[in-house]
């Protein structure tokens, strides 16, 4: 424990790097490279990783308001087609949603004018 903790602080100490890992040396042997130039790029190149693809936790704006006036009629709509069992989708509530509110109900909601 007393060695790897040494080993640890050293290695982690400005200037000092761990030691090359197999890769590096194998590295050296295909490109006919000193192992102090590979371990250098290496140590770089480690450095700069690519950043993971974002999931799917960041908010997005909101295309329609939270209103209650607005959520009971996405209620309703839905309803009206579950009852004769046709199928919904996100963009049939939009388009309905875009041909139900018009201009004026926009201003009445003090909505942007492309919130919708």
């Amino acid at each position: 424990m007393r060695y790897e903790h040494h080993r640890q602080i050293s290695c982690t100490h400005p200037g000092r790097r761990p030691p090359a890992s197999r890769g590096v040396e194998r590295i050296c042997q295909l490109l006919h490279r000193k192992k102090d130039i590979v371990q250098a790029v290496y140590w770089d190149a480690e450095e700069l990783t690519a950043a993971p693809p974002p999931g799917n936790y960041v908010a997005k704006s909101a295309l329609v308001p939270r209103v209650t006036m607005v959520a009971a009629y996405v209620q309703q709509f839905v309803r009206e087609r579950r009852a004769i069992r046709q199928r919904t989708v996100a963009r049939d509530v939009m388009d309905e949603l875009a041909r139900h509110y018009s201009t004026t109900t926009r201003l009445q909601l003090q909505l942007p004018h492309n919130a919708l």
